[in-house]
């Protein structure tokens, strides 16, 4: 990053590893990178030399990271602020926004994330000196640089699309003495055009019917710049063939001036003004497009944050609704996060794992050390069994997938770790092997039955069978002697 406009950085943490690495880091990316551990020392070092960039974190002994950009940025307006935080639940985007920052970081973050932000951030420092030293080399009269340079620095700062908007409006209506005109931005949800600044004479003197400032359909003037993605300058709507006139009820419309708001090609918004007392010119269309790329740049800066904290809140709804224990810890053995599986698992807190070490909820020391041995050899374990007590002194065994996190360097930086209690499978698997124990010996008995019933049949076959010799033989001898009886009787 030689060329950057970000020539110094400062990192301030009152953890001296995190410190230590993302200097590192930087300095490998050709940054001149120093370093302060709280707020106090951090102040000094922006008074002793220029920086660009500060990197702080916000918890930190004294004043907070929130509280040094405040003071930071009242002091040298010039800064821009990334806020590191491990503490994500207890800060809002507002709180770290409205503080003056330029982004956010969640501990602990990989340092191309890292090197991503401050990429974006020079981009926008330098967009806005491009746009400045446009306005110098137009030779614009004094006004008209004060305001883009006041404008430029309050979009950098703002927070709202909506507040951001007014103030477009407002810059623009004056450098070109427009009477009305509305600025918006695209839904990305619906498409829609969205305008909040469709207030005062628009609003009020406007008698159509059905008024809003959502618009589903384009159409117009204002239409043709959204679907064509061109700029319009036209001083009599009735002989442009772009105009479809204008519609009854509407306010009339004598001039008419129009900027796409377009960042990396990509439509994003607005701005549209009329009624200037004088002709509009190239000077107030340059002026105007101008505007509209930091326009543009803070809509799509606005949509990259909206699309992070989506993401975010994702990955948290994700974590702490998993069906298994899971827990970010750092290169310490201290947890970061700690889901809430994994509390109603061991028993404790996230706020009171905070003062152990994960290393405290193995009972077998040497099994531990076994499995910590593996995990630096391949830099992950997978569903190895291993006893883990709970908080009430219970032990249980377990089945651990532990993967360790690395930087770009290949420095450890933490691991994340899933447990899975296995007492029920154990359990259930011991049940089963009961029962088969069980079927197995029924079985047998079973099987010993029918053999003796075989047994018994056969012998029932013999005896049957001897029987009926014998009776056949008893027959023959009855036979014969009523025979002998009847001879005798004859004779």
């Amino acid at each position: 990053m030689g060329n950057s406009s970000i020539k110094r950085v400062l990192v301030v943490d009152d953890e001296e590893g995190y410190r230590r690495l993302v200097q590192e880091y930087l300095q490998t990316l050709d940054f001149d990178c120093r370093v302060a551990a709280d707020a106090a020392e951090a102040l000094h070092e922006l008074n002793r030399e220029t920086h660009e960039l500060v990197i702080s974190d916000i918890r930190m002994p004294g004043k907070t990271g929130l509280e040094l950009s405040r003071e930071a940025l009242r002091l040298y307006p010039h800064l821009d602020i990334i806020i590191t935080t491990g503490h994500p639940s207890d800060y809002t985007y507002s709180d770290i926004i409205d503080a003056g920052a330029a982004d956010f970081i969640v501990k602990p973050f990989d340092m191309a994330e890292l090197k991503a932000k401050i990429e974006r951030i020079d981009r926008e420092r330098r967009i806005v000196s491009d746009l400045h030293a446009t306005n110098r080399a137009l030779a614009l009269e004094s006004a008209v640089n004060s305001s883009i340079a006041k404008l430029s620095k309050a979009l950098i700062n703002s927070v709202s699309v909506d507040e951001i908007s007014e103030l477009v409006l407002w810059h623009a209506m004056q450098l070109t003495d427009s009477e009305i005109g509305f600025v918006g931005y695209i839904d990305r949800d619906s498409g829609s055009f969205v305008a909040p600044t469709m207030t005062g004479k628009v609003w009020d003197q406007c008698s159509m019917e059905r008024k809003n400032h959502v618009f589903e359909k384009f159409g117009g003037l204002w239409g043709w710049v959204l679907d064509n993605q061109k700029s319009i300058v036209t001083n009599d709507l009735q002989k442009d063939p772009r105009s479809s006139g204008v519609p009854a009820g509407h306010l009339p419309i004598e001039r008419f001036l129009s900027v796409p708001a377009i960042v990396d090609e990509q439509l994003v918004g607005q701005i549209a003004l009329a009624n200037a007392a004088r002709d509009y010119t190239e000077r107030e269309l340059s002026v105007i497009e101008q505007l509209a790329a930091i326009y543009a740049l803070r809509v799509r800066r606005r949509w990259n944050v909206e699309d992070l904290l989506r993401a975010k809140n994702h990955l948290e709804y994700v974590f702490d609704n998993s069906v298994e224990a899971i827990s970010f810890v750092d290169r310490h053995g201290r947890p970061v996060k700690w889901n809430k599986v994994a509390s109603e698992t061991f028993g404790y807190s996230e706020e009171e794992m905070k003062g152990k070490k994960v290393f405290d909820l193995y009972p077998d020391k040497d099994a531990l050390g076994r499995m910590l041995n593996q995990l630096r050899r391949q830099g992950f374990v997978k569903r190895y069994e291993i006893d883990m007590k709970r908080k009430d002194g219970r032990i249980a065994p377990f089945e651990v997938s532990i993967r360790l996190l690395k930087s770009k360097e290949g420095e450890t930086m933490g691991s994340v770790a899933v447990a899975m209690d296995l007492s029920d499978l154990k359990k259930t698997m011991a049940d089963l092997q009961l029962a088969n124990e069980q079927l197995h010996g029924e079985i047998t008995q079973r099987k010993r039955i029918e053999d003796q019933l075989r047994e018994a049949q056969v012998q029932l076959k013999q005896l049957l069978e001897e029987r009926t010799v014998k009776l056949s033989r008893a027959g023959e001898i009855m036979k014969k002697s009523i025979d002998r009886f009847k001879s005798i009787a004859e004779e």
